[in-house]
């Protein structure tokens, strides 16, 4: 067998377009609609989605897999994380080698992009300790599903973004899933229901795919600024009661957290959700530069 490898750039059209849209199909919720809005949609911010594919020699799909970068910018001052999944190989390709050449196809994209791990999730022992662990992942602390392949360790002449952007707002895509990854692969703060509490690291894809299900794409948002001189970068999100999530990366003391918070909830429910037009109005420096 020598298949026809392709590395592709969402959205995807097109016969190859068609065919993941028929895999796809056969994912269960969330990990469906997230993968469709994937497919489909074009990229509104810094991040993006590749998928790499195989294909046999009538351009039939035999192996492919999917690779979201993190938006570098945003995440400047902490680890950026990749995040690859929906590895699939149907059955009858199984056993020859597919699923460990593409796992290394997407895992040297990746690194080529400089960011400093690659994380995937899977709660499957075999593929863990059998499969993937073999190939370098390691798993994380705390979370059973999350595994970490560490690019610093394997690459010495890293790329490193030097880019410094302190005061952003941003509505999240689909295409965000690495740089929402990113942030739940650090230990955080989690603030729920007015309950403060350290969280992570953790695996949070089913989660960041739950919410486009039955919500507007623009229920999550992204916030990065400074706190008396210190920074801070927080994902927000609503629960299915509409109560809003933070997660915020923020290295000081607990009572700066909660006055970072409660500026995030007045500025997050004072923005229209149906109309992402309304955060490029926004000055990000007059709300995100808390004292």
């Amino acid at each position: 067998m020598n298949p026809i490898w392709a590395i592709l750039t969402c959205p995807v059209h097109g016969s190859i377009g068609k065919a993941l849209r028929g895999q796809i199909q056969k994912f269960p919720q969330p990990w469906k609609t997230h993968a469709l809005l994937c497919l489909n949609l074009k990229l509104l911010t810094a991040t993006k989605t590749y998928i790499i594919v195989g294909l046999d020699q009538k351009l039939g799909l035999i192996a492919s897999i999917w690779i979201s970068l993190p938006d570098k910018i945003i995440l400047s001052g902490w680890e950026s994380s990749a995040f690859i999944f929906n590895v699939y190989v149907p059955l009858k390709y199984r056993g020859k080698g597919l699923g460990k050449h593409i796992v290394q196809m997407a895992c040297s994209t990746a690194k080529s992009e400089g960011v400093d791990y690659i994380l995937l999730a899977t709660n499957q022992l075999e593929l863990r300790d059998n499969f993937y662990s073999k190939l370098g992942f390691e798993p994380l602390d705390n979370d059973p599903w999350l595994m970490r392949y560490n690019c610093r360790l394997r690459k010495k002449n890293r790329f490193n973004l030097k880019i410094d952007i302190n005061y952003i707002i941003r509505a999240v895509s689909p295409h965000d899933l690495a740089t929402i990854q990113s942030i739940c692969a650090h230990k955080h703060w989690r603030h729920e229901n007015g309950n403060i509490s350290i969280s992570g690291p953790i695996e949070c894809e089913e989660d960041f795919s739950a919410v486009f299900v039955n919500k507007t794409i623009f229920s999550q948002f992204l916030l990065k600024g400074k706190y008396h001189d210190n920074n801070f970068l927080s994902w927000v999100s609503y629960d299915e009661s509409g109560e809003l999530i933070q997660r915020i990366l923020y290295d000081y003391n607990e009572k700066g957290l909660i006055n970072i918070s409660g500026n995030l909830l007045k500025l997050i429910k004072g923005i229209k959700l149906n109309n992402h037009l309304e955060l490029l109005k926004l000055k990000p420096k007059t709300f995100l530069n808390f004292h």
